[in-house]
């Protein structure tokens, strides 16, 4: 893989994730990975120093220029140091799965120090089952969800055996001074208005090809309704609150992609509308929980993420998303007829291309100089545009956010260590305080679960109703349980080996059930 296509002005969208953040609300994204086995510390220094030169926006740093005249640039850090971005942790005896997850929880809290690059790994060693944890943290400015699912084939191997990679000196650009930096601002704010302006109407353009006859005049028609949704509160849910104090809550677990896909075949829709509708029914239970009464006609509305990134776009960074506004009906106890009305209500979103209409509101937004969104981006305004973000806003046009990546469904290794789990990480806001990210990895399906510990300490019992209603929904949909075939990755075979025939009716796959392989349930403990 080759080194990625980089801007060196951040765009309107990636500084908005510097400009919005704060110390109780960071957007960094992350993960918790497991590896089977321990893993050496100094030697995944020493690979991933050498993989640097593909991934040269690791080795620099957020440049703010003088009064916030234009947008920060992405300069080479002179100093970089491996030392500074991969850090050893080590739990104490036993190393538990409960254990993991607080540890992880108070690693993934506060603002990334923006004086080196927005990126650090925690190896978490002394895990009970000998295995080793690795937490990831990356800012949003640099990354969203499928360029960052990208990066993995740069981190990570296909292969236990991976042909160790010659890498070039690193030989930074020299800094630029101050008068340089605001001439560039000001020179940046023209470029920047003339591709906005450019990007916008094509843009338009595109979006009007995308219809025929009537559709675009429905289209058009539709999307005031859905921009005047996301300004228009609506009725707080328990983990809605407005204050945060900073500190997580981290939950996970995972289930058989099989079981997705066959529920998605029964009910029709899509996987994610099958994971939308298990959500909404741990949102009924987490109500109950806390004592709130279900009304027939309340809903949880999700924000979910949905790449705009071109085919020519592949392989650059920063982030390329729009969103969908799901409201997933709560009133509904019937998993099967929540699915339906899920279903169908994405289904008029993607026929009405909203995602696609909501990019253009960004695009508009992103014609505001950089001082003005600086300035506004910390402050309540921002209602339109934490809203389009999936962030949120004093009074809430959405409750939660659920991001779903897709990922290689073929084992990954780490010098060799196998990678068993993926957990995805997103942040949290106020108004917004317990979030969901799902990853899809060889053959299973990921879900992380991050709460603020103020707006839903027991974030651990909504990842049990969760895991509780997709079982309900599987079952209800006829769907038996699977288990979960693994693809495995064959070591090389030493020089003078000889490869043994395949026994018959072998057909290159392997099905695990030992103790290294993660249990489809809540990790919480």
């Amino acid at each position: 893989m080759g080194a990625p296509e980089l801007n060196h002005r951040l765009t309107s969208l990636d500084a908005s994730f510097l400009y919005l953040e704060n110390e109780r609300a960071p957007l960094h994204i992350g993960a918790t990975t497991i590896l089977e086995g321990e893993l050496d510390i100094e030697a995944l220094k020493r690979d991933l120093n050498s993989k640097m030169h593909l991934i040269p926006r690791y080795r620099q740093r957020v440049i703010f220029a003088p009064y916030n005249i234009g947008h920060p640039t992405w300069e080479d850090d002179p100093d970089f140091d491996i030392n500074n971005h991969v850090v050893p942790v080590r739990l104490a005896a036993p190393g538990s799965e409960a254990q993991l997850r607080r540890v992880a929880a108070k690693l993934f809290a506060g603002m990334m120090d923006r004086s080196k690059p927005l990126w650090k790994v925690y190896v978490v060693q002394g895990l009970e089952n000998g295995n080793t944890a690795v937490v990831w943290l990356v800012h949003h400015c640099m990354v969203d969800g499928v360029s960052g699912a990208a990066l993995l084939s740069v981190i990570l191997d296909p292969t236990p055996d991976p042909k160790p990679i010659e890498a070039p000196p690193y030989e930074p650009a020299p800094a630029p001074d101050s008068s340089k930096v605001l001439v560039d601002a000001l020179w940046g704010n023209v470029v920047d208005q003339l591709q906005n302006a450019t990007e916008l109407q094509n843009n338009l353009l595109n979006y009007a090809k995308g219809f025929r006859g009537s559709q675009l005049v429905d289209a058009m028609r539709e999307l005031p309704g859905v921009l005047r949704d996301l300004l228009k509160p609506v009725p707080r849910l328990p983990f809605n609150s407005r204050s945060l104090s900073g500190k997580r809550k981290l939950s996970w677990s995972a289930c058989s992609f099989a079981d997705a896909r066959g529920i998605r075949s029964e009910l029709g829709g899509t996987v994610n509308d099958v994971i939308l509708t298990a959500l909404g029914g741990a949102v009924r239970r987490y109500m109950t929980l806390h004592g709130k009464r279900i009304r027939k006609r309340d809903t949880l509305r999700v924000m979910v993420p949905v790449s705009v990134r071109r085919e020519d776009e592949r392989g650059t960074l920063g982030n390329r998303v729009s969103v969908l506004p799901v409201d997933v009906p709560l009133g509904m106890e019937d998993p099967v007829e929540r699915m339906r009305a899920v279903t169908e209500r994405t289904s008029i979103l993607k026929k009405h291309r909203v995602a696609d209409g909501l990019n253009l509101f960004m695009h508009a937004w992103a014609g505001a100089l950089p001082p003005v969104q600086a300035a506004l981006g910390g402050a309540a305004f921002a209602a339109p545009l934490q809203g389009v973000l999936g962030l949120a806003m004093p009074s809430p046009g959405l409750h939660m956010v659920c991001t779903n990546v897709p990922g290689p469904q073929i084992p990954l290794y780490m010098l060799g260590n196998r990678m068993l789990a993926h957990y995805p990480l997103v942040p949290v806001a106020p108004g917004m305080g317990l979030n969901m990210a799902v990853f899809s990895y060889n053959q299973r399906i990921h879900f992380g679960f991050v709460a603020d510990s103020a707006a839903a300490p027991d974030a651990a019992r909504f990842n049990k109703f969760f895991d509780q209603c997709f079982v309900e929904l599987r079952e209800a949909a006829g769907v038996r349980q699977s288990e979960i075939i693994e693809i495995a990755a064959a070591r090389k075979l030493p020089k003078k080996a000889v490869p043994k025939r395949a026994s018959a009716g072998s057909n290159g796959s392997s099905t695990e059930s030992g103790s290294d392989t993660p249990k489809s349930q809540s990790l919480a403990g």
